[in-house]
């Protein structure tokens, strides 16, 4: 419970700051547009929701619906996190923000797999050549959600991890930026400034 609870402060502490809440909102915006893009080419909400209500998805499609859509909210919301985390890593010159950036891109390439729905299909599963799309899967496309959810949720926690090591002073690999001395620059004699030039 400490990551979590530590995870907490780290974003609130980050969060006060407009431009990583306008970083979150951004990275958040993407990926539902990004998975809105992608579930848009084989069905639409309606048609996914419509689907579930006749009870094409098995004997739980308002459970699997209801499930889908709030692990889809979820992921975009964990997205849009990561992404002003990654924001003040780069700001801050993290070296281990690369790391944290593939991760959180792995996490965007199992959502935009995941972006699917299992009588319509699955855009990219269908390039790939599964035809049958997420039926295939036993359940239905979900483990897409939950491995997206869980690479996400990873990264946040592992970027949280590495920003609160800076924050409390604590971070020994990280290269911070020092402020200018304020001690004053060493007097030369005047001769030896005229000889210089």
């Amino acid at each position: 419970m400490k990551i979590f609870s530590e995870t907490v402060r780290v974003l609130r502490t980050i969060l006060k700051e407009r431009y990583y809440q306008k970083a979150a909102l951004l990275g958040a915006v993407a990926f539902a547009a990004m998975d809105y893009w992608f579930m848009s080419r084989v069905t639409t909400w309606s048609m996914f929701f419509h689907h579930a209500a006749d009870g094409e998805y098995g004997p739980y499609s308002i459970l699997y619906a209801a499930v889908f859509t709030v692990s889809t909210a979820a992921t975009i919301v964990l997205f849009g996190v990561s992404s002003a985390l990654l924001v003040w890593q780069f700001k801050r010159s993290l070296f281990s923000s690369k790391k944290s950036a593939g991760f959180a891109g792995l996490g965007a390439l199992a959502g935009a797999f995941g972006a699917t729905c299992p009588v319509c299909g699955a855009f990219l599963l269908q390039l790939l050549g599964l035809t049958s799309g997420v039926a295939a899967f036993p359940l239905l496309g979900l483990e897409f959600k939950f491995l997206t959810l869980g690479i996400i949720g990873a990264t946040t926690i592992y970027s949280a991890k590495r920003v609160a090591t800076v924050l409390d002073g604590t971070c020994e690999t990280c290269v911070v930026p020092q402020r200018a001395s304020a001690q004053p620059a060493i007097a030369m004699p005047a001769e030896k400034v005229l000889t210089a030039v």
